[in-house]
């Protein structure tokens, strides 16, 4: 159980990887294109496990750089306090 949880966790750090280089990609069906087979050879994840990585990447990624564009829009609009 342990490898396993360990080889997921390095699994979601190289989808990560990859989304990030790839132009901030957070669309969990095109990063499981470029991933899946990663997942499997490298990683050795299950199939389900495999198909729930780039899922659970994109769907960080997006709250992420969501809040991060809403962010800066607050920010442009005075809605913020300056970074001290």
């Amino acid at each position: 159980m342990r490898r396993t949880a360990l080889a997921y966790r390095n699994a979601l750090n190289h989808a990560s990887i990859v989304a990030f280089v790839g132009e901030k990609i957070s669309q969990d069906m095109k990063l499981q294109r470029l991933v899946s087979k990663d997942l499997r050879e490298r990683f050795g994840l299950p199939a389900q496990m495999a198909c729930n990585v780039p899922r659970q990447v994109a769907a960080v990624n997006k709250t992420l750089w969501e809040r991060a564009k809403a962010g800066a829009t607050h920010k442009a609009k005075g809605w913020t306090s300056p970074a001290l």
